[in-house]
């Protein structure tokens, strides 16, 4: 014997993937799960570096710095740092002409990779004080890495 169900509501043509997406978020939100534990309204801010043509945000820390890099008009990237306070500093390892700080810790220093003139990829650490430390890698030192 086959039963109707006792409600029904109708399915609009959508794609599997935006389907399962719908789901996921009735389903958290239904369990309180997407909602902020406070339960305060979320705060979005945008922002440019002066002179941006792109922004891309990558890390920000617990007390609200912003680590990541922008495009220039020349298609040059630079890394940059946004302050709780709005304040933005921007930053370039020198000889660089591509820098990408990946993560920002706690107490605001930012972890990063640079490539130079000749396209090879070096690491940075840039200090809470705007100190940068450079480990410039060499070809030679790649291989014995297994790079």
């Amino acid at each position: 014997m086959t039963s109707r169900p006792l409600s029904s509501a109708p399915i609009v043509p959508t794609t599997r993937h935006k389907a399962m997406l719908i789901l996921s978020c009735l389903a958290l939100s239904t369990l309180g799960m997407i909602h902020a534990a406070s339960a305060q309204e979320a705060t979005y801010i945008m922002f440019d570096p002066p002179g941006s043509t792109y922004t891309q945000p990558n890390s920000i820390n617990r007390e609200g710095a912003i680590a990541g890099y922008y495009r220039d008009a020349q298609s040059v990237s630079h890394g940059f740092l946004r302050d709780r306070d709005g304040t933005i500093t921007t930053f370039d390892p020198p000889g660089s002409t591509y820098t990408y700080p990946a993560s920002i810790n706690r107490v605001g220093a930012i972890a990063g990779t640079y490539n130079d003139a000749q396209g090879t990829s070096h690491g940075f650490l840039r200090t809470p004080d705007g100190q940068l430390h450079l480990h410039r890698s060499s070809a030679l030192e790649r291989r014995r890495c297994g790079h």
